[in-house]
């Protein structure tokens, strides 16, 4: 997903008015390997925090590893949407999936 530059502008755009209005705890659902989309809601503004679930422990641990310095604001899941116990104090007020993945990695 990193490197599909057209769509991300789309997600990216979103992302970054939704914050702007004040929308800064977001739950993920599939973030991947590579949290391209966890990225962008860590980076649209610092009081962004994020929980993310991932079904692969693998990715659970590469995204772990790559977002080690935002650990603060990051919460990585593993298990399935649904299935997984959420933190007691979560207060979502947005929710990012990038579903094509999921289908595509069926």
């Amino acid at each position: 997903m990193d490197k599909d530059t057209v769509r991300n502008k789309f997600f990216d755009a979103g992302v970054k008015t939704h914050t702007k209005d004040g929308i800064h705890k977001w739950l993920e659902i599939g973030p991947g390997a590579h949290g391209t989309l966890t990225k962008m809601v860590l980076r649209a503004h610092e009081e962004c925090t994020i929980v993310a679930i991932e079904a692969v422990e693998d990715s659970c641990k590469q995204i772990r590893k790559l977002l080690k310095q935002d650990r603060r604001r990051l919460v990585v899941l593993h298990g399935y949407a649904g299935e997984v116990a959420l933190p007691t104090n979560s207060n979502f007020t947005a929710l990012i999936a990038e579903i094509l993945g999921h289908f595509g990695s069926r």
